[in-house]
């Protein structure tokens, strides 16, 4: 049981930390501490899963009546790591929408479009409207 004990707290300092990664991702500005924060995190979730599956080969080992406590347990640690993987699919998401765009907002991309149109579509409109749009702000 003790050796359970040690995997389970392990496990919950790893999905602990995807969730600190996660948190850091969203919060951050600067798109290269965005990335690393997402590598962390899906280094983290990744030894979860592997102390996930030590925690299932050693509660099968464990009397009857642990091994009843350990599987509600266990199966609340799987929805866990389901919920941490959907949060870093998403943050995996939102950054590459956030690539194509160049870390613009979809606002600034709209007056982008529009200032482009506006200059008729001519060659190299679209990076003067680009330009036109970060000298004046991101407003609508």
């Amino acid at each position: 049981m003790e050796v359970f004990l040690q995997y389970e707290e392990s496990f919950l300092e790893e999905t602990q930390a995807v969730t600190n990664c996660v948190s850091k991702f969203n919060y951050d500005k600067n798109q290269g501490d965005k990335r690393s924060a997402l590598m962390d995190a899906k280094g983290s979730l990744r030894k979860a899963e592997g102390l996930l599956k030590q925690m299932e080969a050693h509660s099968r080992e464990l009397d009857a009546a642990s091994r009843s406590t350990m599987r509600s347990k266990l199966s609340q640690y799987k929805k866990t790591m389901l919920s941490l993987r959907g949060d870093i699919d998403r943050a995996e998401s939102q950054g590459q929408r956030d690539m194509v765009m160049g870390g613009m907002s979809v606002r600034s991309l709209v007056r982008v479009c529009s200032v482009s149109r506006w200059a008729g579509g001519a060659p190299g409109s679209h990076e003067k409207a680009r330009a036109h749009v970060g000298a004046v702000g991101h407003m609508v």
